[in-house]
């Protein structure tokens, strides 16, 4: 289905919003399984448009001039078929236009009469329409046109920034506005609800990544060596850039013992970006075991000592924040490292069953909108691999 129908039905519903649409292709094929009225709208239509509510001022552009529009346009018809290819007028009327085709003046009366109803995005239709045989008409609305474009540009930047960090100004009114899609409350409720994170700062937050690649050595608990971990400098580059396109601060520290680790935590916990920041992610890669993760000395650092740092109680300033912890680290009985061969196939499958087996006896929720005071609030840790498993190297 095409997109420009669309707007033309929402511009039905809700004439004084501009849609800007965010894909070019809907997936629906009938119209019938789109429900639009004016207290509801699918949901599905949400994924591709930006609704911003425009004052009236474009109307002026064609209520000022409509004598002059009467008296001196030229080929009517053929500004009707622009109108129309521009999705702003349907078949329904353009033909309830063209029967006053043999009148020139009533077919223009009657054009800009429902003009007025379709929306800011008439306007600018009208004037594309217009330069090619009514130049000095199109050139009565240009100062309309650029006013309405000036006004959409200073709406629009809620959604996008004019550049990244914003500047102290726009972001301090972005901080402010909140998700309005005229009288529905469907996008309200998903995007200014309690139970969804803000995220509404300049720079999001800190990302720590600890890659530990170079080991001195072999495991002290088990003895077993641990070998230079392949891979894990390109894992860190690709992270490193996801997390600077999502406006994170990142920091990171290689090849560190067990100790340095603990070092590291404790003085990121007491950073002062994070007053300001709405979450907080850690990446750890290294070599690891039932136990927990390991230094380039052989050493092993309990993944727990290293989060709980960032609970309420020693990171105020994360308090009621998302902390989102990934271990790249294997958790087997050795923590030597395995070529995928595909005959650990039953052990995976068993480790995934354990971890959903735990999830349903969980009772602490994961995302809250509540103030927290449990110290394991608002955590979110992921592992490569499921418990008591060697990682898979792929």
């Amino acid at each position: 289905m095409n997109l420009r129908y669309l707007e033309c039905l929402l511009n039905e519903v809700f004439p004084n919003s501009w849609f800007v649409t965010t894909k070019t292709v809907f997936p629906l094929t009938r119209v019938d399984e789109l429900i639009i009225d004016s207290e509801f709208i699918n949901t599905k239509i949400w994924d591709h448009f930006i609704c911003i509510e425009m004052s009236d001022n474009w109307k002026n552009g064609i209520v000022n001039n409509l004598r002059m529009f009467k008296r001196n346009l030229a080929k009517p018809e053929t500004v009707v078929d622009h109108l129309f290819s521009d999705g702003i007028l349907t078949a329904e009327m353009k033909e309830d236009i063209m029967q006053f085709h043999d009148e020139p003046e009533k077919l223009t009366d009657r054009m800009l009469t429902i003009l007025l109803r379709r929306g800011p995005k008439a306007l600018p239709a009208l004037h594309r329409a217009l330069i090619d045989d009514n130049s000095y008409l199109a050139e009565l609305i240009q100062p309309y046109v650029e006013e309405l474009q000036r006004e959409l540009e200073i709406k629009e930047a809620k959604f996008h920034p004019s550049e990244w960090p914003p500047t102290t100004e726009e972001h301090d009114r972005m901080k402010n506005d909140k998700v309005t899609l005229s009288d529905i409350d469907i996008m309200k409720s998903k995007y200014n609800s309690r139970a969804t994170y803000p995220m509404k700062n300049r720079v999001r937050g800190r990302v720590l990544i600890i890659n530990n690649i170079h080991f001195l050595g072999k495991a002290k608990n088990t003895g077993k060596s641990l070998s230079y971990r392949d891979g894990s400098a390109h894992d860190e580059e690709l992270i490193t850039d996801l997390f600077s396109q999502l406006h994170f601060i990142i920091v990171t520290h290689g090849d560190k013992t067990a100790d340095e680790m603990r070092q590291i935590v404790e003085k990121e916990k007491s950073n002062p970006d994070h007053v300001n920041a709405d979450c907080f992610i850690c990446v750890i890669m290294s070599h690891g075991c039932h136990e927990g993760i390991y230094g380039v000395d052989g050493d092993v650092i309990n993944l727990e000592t290293l989060s709980s740092r960032f609970d309420p109680k020693n990171c105020p300033a994360l308090n009621e924040k998302p902390k989102l912890f990934f271990v790249q680290a294997c958790r087997g009985e050795d923590g030597v490292e395995n070529k995928r061969d595909g005959d650990d196939v039953d052990s995976l499958k068993a480790g995934f069953s354990k971890i959903q087996l735990d999830s349903e006896m969980s009772n602490n929720p994961i995302i809250t909108g509540v103030p927290t005071v449990h110290s394991a609030a608002d955590f979110l840790t992921a592992y490569a691999t499921p418990p008591e498993n060697s990682k898979q190297k792929y």
